[in-house]
């Protein structure tokens, strides 16, 4: 139990928590680069070390190398990514989520976190 006398969440229970999240924007309505970015806000705070099994840490690394192509400080990496992103590339990444969420659901429901 943590100082504020909560059991404390593991990472695995906030990656899910989180992609679930994302997966709710994915199926939101606008543009597949909007829904994207939305998604991406549900989830950015995950980290690929909250990731113990190497193959998910590698899906997320790979989501996370395609949302940040263009290396724009001032607009940010993902926004500036997400304004020049074909939607078949937008709608690759929003399967890429999904299938991550899956996997972190999965992984949960056997008793890894």
């Amino acid at each position: 139990i943590n100082s504020s006398g909560t059991f404390p969440m593991n990472a695995l229970q906030y990656a899910n928590q989180k992609f679930h999240s994302a997966v709710l924007m994915l199926v939101e309505n606008g543009t597949a680069q909007e829904r994207l970015h939305n998604a991406f806000m549900a989830f950015h705070p995950v980290q690929a070390a909250d990731f113990d099994d190497a193959k998910m840490r590698t899906k997320y690394e790979e989501i996370m190398q395609r949302l940040t192509v263009v290396r724009d400080p001032d607009r940010g990496y993902v926004s500036a990514t997400l304004e020049v992103m074909s939607d078949g590339e937008a709608r690759s990444i929003n399967r890429l989520i999904v299938g991550l969420a899956i996997e972190i659901a999965e992984a949960r429901a056997q008793g890894n976190g």
